[in-house]
């Protein structure tokens, strides 16, 4: 695997679908410890379970949550993430 995390795309539906995606970045999430049990990415077409769960845009902030822990970054600088919230004790 080369990137994990979120990755966002730009959406342009007045154009083609072959012109139509751009990608903005991505939202850096680490691998979780292979002792965790957690999910890790696969093949998107396999059905395989991804470690970030759900994305969510506010504003000009993108919020990424994992099972372990949520990470917010502004659009304009995702590899950076402005902060970070552990869910684990």
């Amino acid at each position: 695997m080369t990137f994990s995390g979120l990755l966002v795309y730009k959406v342009d539906y007045k154009v083609d679908a072959a012109e139509g995606f751009s990608s903005v970045g991505g939202v850096p999430h680490p691998l979780p410890d292979a002792s965790s049990g957690a999910a890790s990415c696969g093949n998107w077409w396999s059905q395989a379970s991804s470690f970030v769960k759900r994305s969510v845009f506010m504003d000009d902030y993108v919020y990424s949550i994992s099972e372990d822990e949520i990470r917010v970054a502004n659009i304009s600088d995702l590899a950076t993430p402005a902060a970070v919230v552990s869910l684990t004790p």
